[in-house]
């Protein structure tokens, strides 16, 4: 019984790191996947930064660089996020996933 805990403990921690942040936003990292903008949502993905994350797709360059690039292009406060695999954009209710980084 304490095995299952401590074990589904780490798989609890293990599915949480994926919202945390990158410790280093200095690693360069290819852009691929970039969000559609396709109406459906509740709210839209803002036009402006899915033209950057579509002008990212098949550029190498670091997370700091991308991440600066969407802060630039908001006209609303939000926060942009390195999160693993992909940079996270939201305005406080709504999250999207503007792209997706290897």
């Amino acid at each position: 019984m304490l095995f299952q805990v401590i074990k589904g403990g780490q798989l609890m921690l293990d599915f949480l790191k994926q919202f945390e942040e990158v410790d280093n936003l200095d690693v360069v990292v290819e852009f691929y996947d970039p969000h559609p903008g396709l109406d459906g949502a509740s709210v839209r993905f803002p036009e402006r930064l899915r033209l950057i994350a579509v002008d990212l797709v098949g550029r190498q360059t670091t997370l700091r660089d991308a991440k600066r690039a969407f802060q630039g292009a908001m006209d609303f406060s939000g926060k942009v996020e390195c999160l693993p695999k992909y940079i996270a954009i939201s305005d406080g209710t709504n999250m999207w996933r503007a792209t997706k980084y290897r």
